[in-house]
């Protein structure tokens, strides 16, 4: 595992970071996160069991910035990204959301825990 310092980044300037996900990983070639405390962020569940995410600052995402949790998380899964979601937005934390920017749809989401947050390449990036 290695590491890579890429400087101090605000959370509201920290959008897009795909670019430094591409590399030697071509599978990965449109994958994307956005890191931030997610206060202006909006869930809403539709009736296909789908989450969609409005205002996450995913420019690839159209000009809602919208993000999709679809049909292949389980009902648990969906949960859990409800509770990941609200309560640091409630306290002001930050969350990671890895998507594929050309879908728009979530492949991993989590905490941020001291200010680290890890790529699917094994890269831990100090924003």
């Amino acid at each position: 595992m290695t590491m890579r310092f890429s400087g101090l980044l605000e959370a509201s300037r920290l959008a897009v970071f795909g670019a430094v996900l591409v590399g030697s990983m071509p599978s990965f070639a449109a994958l994307a996160v956005v890191a931030m405390v997610p206060m202006g962020w909006r869930l809403q569940n539709y009736t296909t069991n789908n989450v969609k995410i409005y205002y996450t600052g995913a420019t690839a995402c159209g000009p809602w910035q919208s993000l999709l949790l679809g049909g292949s998380f389980s009902a648990d899964d969906k949960n859990w990204f409800w509770t990941i979601i609200m309560i640091p937005k409630a306290v002001r934390k930050k969350v990671f959301v890895y998507y594929n920017d050309a879908t728009c749809a979530i492949s991993s989401f989590g905490l941020l825990e001291n200010g680290y947050f890890p790529n699917l390449a094994g890269t831990i990036y100090l924003y």
